[in-house]
């Protein structure tokens, strides 16, 4: 019966590892998502005819704060194994 709690108690950490991996991931989309539309509608003006197109527009807020997310969890990898070297 004791050996039951260690695995029990590691499964519960493992979860709330990954519930609090899903409401960073959640957070920074909504970020990147806003910060992305801000930009967008920012240089709509100087744009090229292509993003007069409103699928090509929605591909974008789409896929680029998917695309950040990608790149900031790169960065944050990147960070952890340079800090933990010293």
């Amino acid at each position: 019966m004791d050996e039951e709690l260690p695995q029990a108690t590691g499964t519960a950490s493992g979860c709330l590892y990954l519930l609090g991996l899903a409401l960073v991931a959640c957070t920074l989309l909504f970020i990147n998502g806003g910060m992305v539309l801000a930009v967008f509608r920012g240089l709509s003006d100087s744009l090229p005819d292509q993003f007069s197109n409103q699928r090509m527009v929605q591909f974008v807020l789409f896929v680029a704060p998917v695309v950040l997310l990608v790149l900031q969890w790169m960065a944050w990898d990147f960070l952890v194994r340079v800090f933990r070297r010293r």
